[in-house]
């Protein structure tokens, strides 16, 4: 999985070289925007960076609310069948 996370955020093929339905699953990895923040610092657009830096963490709470409910969801079902994970 980090390979494609590494391949798709524009790492190291910049994201104008994938099909449009590609660019548009990177936007929703938070290291997608954390490299445009990065860059944006590189380059020294602090404007960029904090704006950057701002959808990389919405991006990341959205993943983390998501994996929580997915957690909450599978421990829910093992209580209920045989009360664990076992």
């Amino acid at each position: 999985m980090v390979l494609y996370t590494t391949a798709f955020s524009g790492a190291m093929v910049p994201l104008d070289f994938w099909p449009p339905v590609l660019q548009w699953i990177a936007q929703a990895l938070p290291v997608t925007h954390g490299l445009d923040a990065v860059r944006s610092l590189q380059e020294g657009d602090l404007g960029a960076v904090a704006a950057a830096s701002g959808l990389m963490l919405a991006v990341g709470a959205v993943w983390f609310v998501v994996a929580t409910l997915a957690f909450r969801r599978v421990l829910a079902r093992a209580r209920k069948g045989r009360g664990g994970l076992d």
